[in-house]
């Protein structure tokens, strides 16, 4: 018994190390790899950089939609949230393509706005998942627009009719795809650099009073029967999400 006691003792101090390693070894490998990030230096940054981004992308579109549903509370219109993903372009006409269509209660007709309630285009196709929206700055996309005129010293409106005080009616186009241009505008009504452009609910799904922008530019030439009217449009650039007006 002592001898066996003593032949253990002496394999321990001759082996016994190695034993031990052999043994512990794959449970100090688990422990490291539990410590130690799997990535390399370069590749663990660039992961780090990627999920900033994308987190400033998240913080970025709260705000948005938080503009959305401020400016939605304020008018109680019924609307439908929606992505832009994508852009068409067909034998001239470009078109937006947003991720939200029929199976929302989306039709053709309807305004598409940003988070501030600004008008940036007209539903003009519709399937059932997806819908088409035409930029108003689209030179084949007209509208009927209102002025609402002001006098800039009182900033009271204009009586330039007696049935619509301070109104002046007309056709707003694209022009160029960069301008926005109101033409048929009779020569005798009194309009001011400054002045608010907005719908005039004629067209059918799209209520009176949504923004498009202001009086840019006037032109006015003696022989002509109508003034025309440059309007600097006031949409934010590049929407990402949008809102579309529910009739």
């Amino acid at each position: 018994m002592v001898i066996a006691v003593l032949l253990f003792i002496f394999i321990f101090f001759l082996k016994g190390e190695n034993i031990f390693f052999n043994v512990l070894l794959p449970i100090q490998k688990s422990f490291y790899q539990l410590e130690a990030p799997s990535l390399s230096g370069d590749e663990f940054y660039r992961q780090l950089k990627i999920e900033n981004v994308k987190l400033k992308k998240i913080q970025v579109e709260n705000e948005v939609i938080r503009d959305h549903f401020n400016f939605l509370d304020k008018t109680k219109d019924n609307s439908v949230l929606a992505r832009v993903i994508g852009q068409k372009s067909v034998a001239g006409f470009k078109w937006l393509l947003l991720d939200q269509g029929a199976d929302k209660g989306i039709e053709p007709g309807l305004a598409v706005v940003d988070q501030n309630g600004v008008l940036i285009g007209v539903v003009v196709k519709v399937k059932d998942s997806v819908s088409y929206s035409q930029p108003i700055f689209d030179q084949h996309l007209s509208l009927a627009v209102d002025i609402i005129t002001y006098d800039p010293l009182t900033q009271l409106p204009l009586e330039n009719d007696i049935n619509n005080p301070g109104i002046v009616s007309g056709i707003i186009q694209g022009e160029y795809g960069l301008t926005l241009k109101m033409k048929y505008i009779p020569l005798d009504k009194r309009i001011n650099i400054g002045d608010a452009v907005i719908t005039t609910g004629l067209e059918d799904n799209i209520r009176w009073g949504i923004v498009i922008g202001q009086v840019m530019e006037i032109n006015k030439k003696p022989n002509d029967i109508f003034q025309e009217v440059i309007v600097k449009p006031l949409l934010t650039p590049n929407t990402k999400i949008v809102s579309i007006i529910l009739p």
